[in-house]
């Protein structure tokens, strides 16, 4: 069992030990605003210090301005710290704050520190994540929050883009890199997603005809991940892109690049209500 925040009848359980992860959201005994989507895996995980994929370039390196920086295994999708323990900060009913500090190894050389913290009240979750580079040197980040959202049959995604990544199918960036999109105002199940879009305007909603999520951040990207053989579908709030690392020199939108000292945050606040 992980730490319970409570705030009337709303319950936000975090586990510390997988990740800082959010095990389930819930309203009563009934109402999951979002889902595990297995055993392994929380209903809501955080991505440090990178969002999606880097792809190596020659023997598990990547391109850093120039450089090829070494890794000693393979970059996991989503970085590394959603696999590593949390500490516990502080805590009330209804709060928690976490922190994870990375020394600096063969897989990331860079030396960083983030922190996370959780606030329930009725009908509102806000989340808070940062980094910081604890390094001499630059550092390339992007921060990213990936919950799973149950029910994708009947429910309308609406929210503000103008671009989208294209993405091959192994999700590596191709020329033109970005294309013009409009703004989403579609039904989820109606088609299979797996897309960044780049000038979010920072809103999201969702509507059931019984009930409404609605998504609210400062992060510059919007990942919508809906698999048609799934029983969930994923509303992402990012700041980096796909390959992000690799791509500076093309389009300086790629990730973020934290000088000495310098800390990155991303906030995310999902408010619900049921209408039953």
């Amino acid at each position: 069992m992980g730490v319970m925040l409570r705030a009337g009848a709303d319950v936000a359980e975090i586990d510390p030990q997988m990740g800082g992860g959010l095990l389930r959201l819930s309203t009563g005994s009934s109402q999951q605003w979002l889902v595990a989507p297995d055993n392994h895996t929380p209903a809501m995980f955080v991505t440090v210090p990178w969002f999606s994929r880097i792809f190596p370039n020659g023997q598990d390196s990547f391109e850093w301005l120039g450089t090829a920086v070494q890794a000693a295994q393979d970059f996991p999708i989503h970085g590394f710290a959603r696999h590593q323990p949390w500490q516990v900060q502080g805590q009330t009913d209804s709060t928690l704050a976490l922190r994870f500090e990375h020394p600096g190894s063969a897989q990331w050389t860079w030396s960083f520190v983030s922190q996370l913290t959780y606030a329930l009240s009725r009908g509102q979750l806000n989340v808070t994540l940062d980094i910081t580079n604890l390094s001499a040197t630059a550092m390339p980040c992007g921060l990213g929050l990936h919950p799973y959202i149950g029910q994708p049959e009947g429910v309308r995604l609406q929210a503000g883009v103008n671009e989208v990544c294209v993405l091959d199918a192994q999700g590596k960036p191709v020329p033109p890199f970005t294309e013009p999109h409009g703004a989403l105002d579609e039904l989820v199940a109606a088609r299979e997603r797996d897309h960044v879009f780049l000038g979010w305007q920072g809103a999201c909603r969702l509507s059931w005809p019984q009930r409404q999520m609605g998504l609210s951040s400062n992060a510059e990207y919007l990942v919508v991940y809906s698999p048609s053989d799934q029983p969930w579908f994923c509303v992402e709030p990012v700041t980096n892109l796909p390959d992000g690392f690799n791509r500076m020199t093309q389009d300086p939108r790629a990730c973020r690049i934290l000088s000495a000292g310098e800390t990155h945050q991303l906030e995310l606040q999902i408010t619900y209500n049921a209408q039953l």
